[in-house]
């Protein structure tokens, strides 16, 4: 009685230890998605609002929707989950964009990055036939990402800018 006891508890002990070794990819999946959703719930046209009232960008043109962000900056509707840009008109003049994008996943943002780039060096080769104040102005700023965020500021306020549009993912 005593092994039969004992057996039982040992297939008992080893069933419970197999079920704590599985692969709990819902729980992972889960906490992943509950980080992305926090940082999800940020707000770009909000934060955009924000960021033109503080350092006065309301004469500058502002995209809302992925459509017209494809339109102007060729960056893929479909790998963008919402979005939110200040652009002067005249960029070889007056050169003021804020570029805010959350990409659909990671991959996306690294399109969206990869985008970006691109779009800073044209700026930057177009300006090196200006004047030497906007090459150092397009040198000193930079595409960051951050998981499917990506941005992109172009202004002369670039790191000040960039500590307010910081300010909402903390």
């Amino acid at each position: 009685m005593k092994r039969i006891f004992l057996c039982v508890l040992a297939l008992l002990l080893c069933v419970s230890i197999l079920c704590a070794c599985g692969d709990d990819t819902k729980s992972s999946e889960k906490a992943a998605s509950g980080n992305s959703e926090s940082k999800s719930a940020v707000d770009l046209a909000a934060v955009m609002d924000d960021i033109s009232k503080q350092f006065d960008l309301s004469a500058l043109k502002a995209i809302e929707d992925k459509e017209t962000l494809e339109l102007y900056y060729q960056i893929t509707a479909s790998n963008v989950k919402q979005c939110a840009a200040l652009m002067s008109t005249d960029t070889s003049v007056n050169p003021q964009e804020v570029i805010l994008v959350e990409a659909v996943d990671e991959n996306a943002a690294k399109e969206v990055e990869t985008t970006l780039k691109n779009i800073q060096q044209s700026r930057l080769s177009n300006a090196k036939s200006y004047t030497p104040e906007l090459v150092d102005l397009y040198e000193s700023c930079d595409v960051v990402v951050d998981g499917v965020y990506v941005s992109l500021i172009i202004e002369t306020r670039a790191d000040e800018i960039r500590e307010v549009y910081d300010s909402y993912f903390k």
